[in-house]
């Protein structure tokens, strides 16, 4: 497994030479911006988890890695272990790399995102998209993969959006208000709402649903891309 992925990150090694000068570009310009930081940092961690499935498909490497010792579920779990590798990579870029960045511009809202509601947030983003993201790779390959995953990803916006939980999280008597302050600074306003949905339900049963959930949701998507890539003809 281990092999796998020392396989993915020299296939990769020029795009992540690449991809690391933009990064230092867009860091420079937001690292003054909390929230700009964060989602940038976000977005890296899925940058390098995509990566390898895009070179892979491009030059089918997917069909030899088939056809090599390695068994179709390691592959599978090496994919997994990847995408662990990158989520680890962002969040000590967003707080290791940030802090450092942050003794400079010294920017209030950067504190405000390592509150635990925000450290949350940063790792469940990832987590869900690519819990939801690999099997529909290894069910359709990347094009359609990546069309199913869209379709999925707007169901599960608009059951989010929905009237009824918006009315639990904005209605007047959800005790959750946008202020001044919120606005001119939205990482306040993300930290506030998780906090918000954490009371409504309890915060410890909420602290402990959101890791225990996200386990289950990492367990399934590993069955289902091992069950999915041992039934996919090449």
């Amino acid at each position: 497994m281990f092999a796998l992925i020392r396989k993915d990150l020299i296939a990769c090694r020029l795009f992540l030479f690449i991809g690391l000068g933009f990064y230092a570009l867009w860091a420079a310009c937001t690292y003054r911006q909390p929230l700009g930081y964060f989602a940038l940092n976000v977005g890296a961690t899925m940058v390098l988890i995509l990566a390898p499935l895009v070179v892979d498909d491009k030059y089918r490497a997917e069909t030899l890695v088939c056809f090599l010792p390695p068994s179709r579920s390691k592959a599978v779990l090496a994919r997994y272990a990847m995408a662990l590798v990158a989520l680890l990579v962002g969040f000590g870029a967003q707080y290791g790399l940030g802090a450092i960045l942050n003794i400079r511009a010294q920017e209030a809202g950067y504190q405000v995102l390592c509150a635990p509601q925000a450290v949350l947030a940063f790792c469940a983003v990832p987590v869900t998209l690519v819990a939801l993201y690999i099997p529909c790779f290894f069910r359709f390959g990347l094009g359609r993969g990546s069309l199913a995953f869209a379709v999925l990803m707007i169901a599960l916006t608009t059951l989010l959006t929905s009237p009824l939980i918006a009315t639990f999280l904005f209605s007047p008597s959800s005790d959750f208000v946008l202020t001044r302050e919120m606005l001119q600074h939205p990482e306040t306003a993300l930290v506030a709402l998780i906090d918000h949905a954490a009371s409504a339900v309890g915060s410890v049963r909420f602290y402990a649903a959101v890791p225990i959930g996200g386990i289950a949701l990492v367990a399934g998507s590993v069955a289902t891309s091992i069950w999915f890539h041992n039934r996919r003809d090449f």
